[in-house]
């Protein structure tokens, strides 16, 4: 049996190796993690959004190399570059100051503001001020050959050009390059024309132009261009004073021409009825032939026509009037164009007085042939030519009778 003594230090024991396998067993607690830092070798999986070299405060951010600085990124913004500027391309919207900048790209800055020299490969675009000199590196050979003091241009030439080695593209003015007029103290009063070989020509007296004809030219040699004048070459009109009263005209060849060309319409035009045609004979009568001829003058002419008419009157012993032993007429025609008298009227059936039927014998009627003929002038337009027929048989006849009726129309001029 264990002493009260020993049971206490086992409890004791026992405390402390309980205690013991607590501490043994349970996990530490783990410190709070640090932020990802930028490595040598580069990082991954970054967000522009989120991730970014710099301060969080109102602080510079100093580049350094070999424990000097030499780029600055002001807390205000602004970038200082404190020894020389070389790139490929410089983009900037804001103000560029440099001491040298050294570019094989372009420079393409909003302010470009240079202190020191600016050898550049291609271009400087924006702004560039106050550059002390800016020399590109494909410049070199023109300077070279500025510095040797190319040719000036000849005698009345000028450069219209210039090659990238100083060289000058020359030529002599033209007038149609030059703008306004020539003032009148820039043409000389006294100008010397060389005309040694015309005034030779003259001199030799060049031959004249042949009767009825006249020069419209002349060469540089005296010679004549000579030709007849054509009377649509004469503006104006000609005076009553300049045409004679009397002018032969021969026509023989206009008449050949005329009746040998094809294309020149028919002047003559025919025709004939042979029907009878009946109208009254009491009294004083009349009757509008219609003979279907048309002519057709153009606008601002006048042709003569001759118009030839003939036909048969007839009195028929039938067609007397009651009582009648006997028979008397007398019928004239003139010619209308359209419904207007264009002709005298003519004379073309006289019965004589009273004429006795019995004189006719076994036929039992009487008739007369007639022709006549009338020269008419004709205006523009188109003219339907009729024979007015009218006259009267003293009451002896009630019908009377035109039968065999022709007509010939020829233009005369």
């Amino acid at each position: 049996m264990l002493k009260s003594s020993t049971l206490a230090r086992l409890a004791t024991l026992t405390v402390i190796l309980s205690v013991g396998v607590m501490l043994i067993g349970a996990k530490p607690t783990p410190p709070p993690p640090a932020p990802d830092p930028w490595v040598t070798t580069g990082n991954a999986g970054t967000n522009p959004a989120t991730h970014f070299l710099g301060t969080t405060d109102n602080q510079d951010l100093v580049l350094k190399t070999n424990g000097a600085e030499q780029m600055r990124i002001g807390a205000a913004g602004g970038v200082t570059v404190p020894g020389a500027f070389n790139a490929g391309s410089v983009t900037a919207t804001g103000t560029v100051t440099a001491g040298n900048v050294i570019a094989t790209g372009n420079v393409d800055a909003a302010g470009f503001t240079q202190g020191g020299s600016a050898t550049l490969s291609n271009s400087i675009s924006g702004n560039a001020a106050s550059a002390t000199t800016a020399t590109t590196a494909n410049t070199a050979g023109t300077a070279t050959a500025l510095a040797e003091d190319p040719l000036d241009c000849g005698l009345n030439a000028f450069a219209n050009a210039i090659v990238p080695n100083g060289d000058l593209t020359c030529a002599q003015l033209n007038f149609t390059n030059l703008t306004g007029n020539a003032t009148d103290a820039q043409v000389p009063d006294n100008i010397t024309i060389s005309l040694a070989a015309t005034a030779t020509a003259l001199a030799a007296d060049p031959a004249d132009c042949a009767a009825g004809q006249f020069a419209n030219a002349i060469a540089a040699n005296g010679n004549l261009t000579c030709a007849q004048v054509n009377f649509a070459d004469v503006a104006g009109a000609a005076t009553d004073a300049q045409i004679p009263d009397n002018i032969t005209v021969n026509l023989a060849t206009t008449a050949t021409a005329l009746s040998n060309d094809a294309t020149e319409p028919s002047r003559i035009q025919t025709w004939g009825d042979a029907s009878n045609v009946s109208f009254s004979g009491t009294g004083i009568a009349q009757q509008i032939i219609d003979t279907t001829i048309s002519v057709t003058v153009p606008a601002g002419k006048a042709y003569y026509y001759f118009v030839a008419y003939n036909g048969i009157l007839l009195y028929n012993f039938n067609d007397r009037t009651a009582g009648s032993t006997g028979f008397y007429g007398t019928w004239s025609a003139y010619l209308l164009a359209n419904t207007t008298p264009v002709s005298m009227t003519h004379h073309v059936v006289n019965t004589g007085y009273r004429e006795d039927w019995s004189a006719v014998g076994a036929s039992l009627y009487w008739r007369a042939n007639w022709s006549t003929t009338w020269l008419v002038r004709l205006g523009e337009g188109t003219h339907n030519l009729k024979v007015n027929i009218n006259g009267g048989s003293d009451n002896t006849m009630n019908i009377v009778h035109v039968q065999h009726q022709g007509m010939e129309v020829m233009r005369v001029n």
